[in-house]
């Protein structure tokens, strides 16, 4: 039993350190595409040089660091779902834990 608790909580902080990771990602894309966008208004030299250097920025960001992490994001997250199903189900079909549901089935009423 110790060796499942473990495992799950080893799996949920690489779960949670994949999504940091891809959101950093998405987040720096958009600024490299302002520095893009930025970089062509300067002169012709000046702007082929830094168009250039943010394409291979770019790149490099989307499939090296972006794109694996969310695909491990998804992956941890499925093995948590893998690790914990007999809880996920009786808490979420079952509702084995009605008094924490209590206020959301009111506001359904």
């Amino acid at each position: 039993m110790y060796f499942c608790t473990m495992s799950f909580d080893i799996v949920k902080s690489l779960h949670i350190i994949f999504v940091v990771c891809w959101f950093a990602g998405l987040f720096y894309m958009v600024r490299l595409f302002i520095y893009h966008k930025e970089a062509q208004i300067g002169p012709v030299d000046e702007k082929t040089i830094l168009s250039k250097q943010f394409k291979i920025m770019e790149h490099k960001l989307w499939w090296i660091i972006t794109t694996p992490s969310m695909v491990l994001t998804v992956l941890f997250g499925t093995w948590m779902i893998v690790l914990n199903h007999e809880t996920c189900i009786l808490e979420v079909f079952e509702l084995k834990n009605i008094h924490f549901y209590q206020p959301f089935l009111t506001l359904l009423i």
